[in-house]
């Protein structure tokens, strides 16, 4: 949770924290006297990080139905994958959108230039 509220939203590192998060909990699912409890913990990770404009948002749809999948019958959601899903994500992936444009200048702006590194290279 501490490495979530720091770096979840961020656009680089924030989808591999939730994954390696999800990963987690998930391992621990095989072991759990209350499965239930702990599917829902795993549900929770997903909607959390679908509600967030953050990259890869057609990818974490599929590891969700994946996990859906791949769990027992009796623990699988009644409501069904699609209607889970349905209502975080468009706004989230258009707000991703608007987003991207402006992440990707930041990310531009703080790498060094050519000119830069080979004017300093020459310096010294």
């Amino acid at each position: 949770e501490e490495a979530l509220k720091i770096l979840g939203l961020h656009p680089g590192y924030g989808p591999e924290i939730w994954a390696d998060y999800r990963d987690f909990e998930e391992g621990l699912l095989a072991a759990a006297t209350e499965q239930a409890q702990q599917v829902q913990r795993v549900r929770s990770l997903f909607m959390r990080q679908m509600a967030l404009p953050l990259p890869g948002g057609e990818r974490l749809e599929e590891a969700h139905a994946t996990f859906e999948g791949a769990l027992e019958p009796s623990l699988r959601s009644p409501e069904g994958f699609a209607k889970i899903t349905g209502a975080a994500t468009p706004s989230a992936a258009e707000l991703w959108q608007q987003r991207k444009t402006l992440e990707e200048k930041l990310r531009e702006a703080s790498r060094p230039s050519m000119v830069m590194v080979s004017v300093e290279s020459e310096a010294q």
